[in-house]
């Protein structure tokens, strides 16, 4: 009678350990990034702005940055060591007329990360951006102040487009330059930073920060 009883006990203890890894691992993997991307299309349907379309390489670059904060163990919009988010577009060769970037962190359903950043003005003003035309999703693992989390990455951008009003060497630099200081080119050029501001068109370059939306860590076992 005991055996039984001891073998009763055993099973419920390894089906209990069996069942909570698995529910964490649902936790971890059910933030999805055509979820997203459908989730975002809906909301700029609503508001009648043209759909967004995945890009592979803006994706790619979404996850190098989500990957990066997941192991670096760090959630902004600026790295450690003062990468900004248009760093990781260069590194995967993306060129960009506008660009913006959502994270988030914490969250553990795609219809709630939709709904903080529809929630945060400056996060909606990303989302329904109506010069944005493509789109890219990084999601990552990782642990943020001790605690296992997910990091949600989300780029946004409009393809460069080849212009015959600014030469080639000239809208580089001016990219390069904007890029650098972090700033929109046109207070940029405001400030009288840029040499060349002559030759720039207005608005060449466009840069927005949807901010960092976080919730308290959620403990996973």
């Amino acid at each position: 009678m005991l055996i039984f009883l001891f073998l009763f006990i055993l099973a419920i203890f390894l089906f209990s350990k069996i069942n909570l890894s698995f529910n964490s691992k649902n936790i971890l993997a059910s933030i999805i990034q055509s979820v997203l991307v459908d989730m975002t299309n809906e909301d700029r349907n609503i508001n009648n702005l043209k759909q967004l379309q995945m890009n592979p390489a803006l994706s790619q670059a979404a996850k190098l940055k989500a990957e990066d904060m997941a192991t670096r163990g760090y959630f902004s919009h600026k790295s450690p060591d003062g990468l900004l988010p248009w760093y990781w577009f260069d590194k995967v060769g993306y060129d960009y007329e506008y660009a913006g970037e959502n994270l988030a962190l914490n969250f553990g359903e795609s219809s709630e990360v939709e709904k903080a950043w529809m929630n945060s003005p400056a996060h909606k003003a990303n989302l329904l951006h109506e010069k944005y035309s493509e789109i890219g999703i990084g999601i990552a693992e990782g642990e943020y102040q001790g605690q296992k989390t997910i990091f949600v990455v989300q780029f946004f951008a409009s393809p460069a487009v080849a212009s015959a009003k600014v030469g080639s060497s000239a809208k580089t630099s001016a990219i390069k330059t904007s890029r650098k200081y972090g700033r929109l080119a046109s207070s940029v050029l405001e400030a009288g930073l840029l040499p060349f501001k002559g030759a720039l068109e207005k608005k060449i370059l466009e840069k927005s920060l949807g901010g960092s939306f976080g919730q308290p860590p959620v403990v996973l076992p």
